[in-house]
C-alpha cells in the first residue's frame, strides 16, 4: 500500500482470463489498467507490481506472443513500456519490473 491509502495488484477477467491491473484509490475508487500491446487470454496480460509516494506504478506485461516488457505507469494514467537492453524476445523472455 502506498502512502495515502492507495493500493494496486492484478486480476483475472472472466472473459479470457486475462490478467489487467488496477488502482484502488482512498477513498474505494478503482481504476483498471493495460498495458498497450498486452495479451488478452490466459495467461498473458498486464501485472502491477508497485507504487511510490507520489503514485507511479511499475510493472510488467506479457505479450500476445508470450514476451515479457516492463512499464511505468505515470500518476496521470500515462503507460510507458520498456526493455532492458538484452532482454530475450522469444516466449517466456523479456523484462520484469517489479519495485519502484
Amino acid at each position: 500500500m502506498a502512502p495515502g491509502g492507495g493500493v494496486i495488484g492484478y486480476y483475472i477477467d472472466d472473459m479470457g482470463f486475462a490478467f489487467h491491473g488496477f488502482l484502488r484509490a482512498p477513498d474505494g475508487t478503482i481504476t483498471t489498467f493495460d498495458a498497450p500491446g498486452a495479451g488478452t487470454s490466459y495467461p498473458l496480460g498486464t501485472f502491477a507490481e508497485s507504487i511510490n509516494t507520489v503514485g507511479a506504478i511499475t510493472g510488467f506485461y506479457q505479450d500476445g506472443s508470450s514476451v515479457y516488457h516492463g512499464y511505468l505507469r505515470a500518476p496521470g494514467g500515462t503507460l510507458t513500456s520498456f526493455d532492458a537492453p538484452g532482454a530475450g524476445t522469444a516466449s517466456g523472455q523479456g523484462t520484469f519490473a517489479v519495485n519502484i
